[in-house]
């Protein structure tokens, strides 16, 4: 898996925590389901691939 999904993962959940800004915070909360289903759906295509 590319290098940059990881890393928007890693920055959301650490802005899901500690935003100082509400806005920040609630979209990182809300956003890092979805970043977590497509990347269990990318690493399922993968191992499919390679």
């Amino acid at each position: 898996m590319q290098t940059a999904p990881k890393l928007d993962i890693a920055m959301l959940e650490v802005k899901s925590k500690a935003a100082e800004i509400p806005t920040v915070k609630a979209f990182a909360t809300k956003t890092l389901p979805m970043l977590h289903s497509h990347k269990k759906m990318a690493d399922k295509i993968e191992k499919k691939v390679d």
